[in-house]
């Protein structure tokens, strides 16, 4: 009788987990390009919008640090690690008061 537990309860457990793992990965992907050519449309998009919105903040208390995020977001974005380059982009646009565009 205790194997049988002991068994149930294994098998529990992995069923459990596989389902957690599947559902952290969907979690993890969200609302993010899936191809690489959409995430190269992405981070152009954001480096146009960076580069657009930049220009009208010169002298803001934010831009330095701004400045830095987008710098090393668009050279992210070049060297085919968009995702982090595309995070670098939009959290400079937010240092910025703006919201990226979908």
């Amino acid at each position: 009788m205790n194997i049988r537990t002991v068994l149930l309860g294994i098998a529990g457990t992995a069923m459990l987990s596989s389902a957690a793992l599947a559902a952290t990965a969907e979690v993890h992907t969200g609302n993010r390009p899936a191809s690489n050519e959409q995430m190269a449309d992405r981070c152009a998009t954001l480096e146009s919008q960076y580069q657009s919105a930049i220009t009208g903040h010169i002298g803001d208390a934010a831009f330095d640090k701004a400045e830095g995020l987008g710098s090393s977001g668009t050279s992210e974005c070049q060297a085919d690690e968009g995702t982090i380059g595309a995070q670098k982009l939009e959290q400079a646009l937010a240092d910025l008061g703006i919201k990226a565009l979908d």
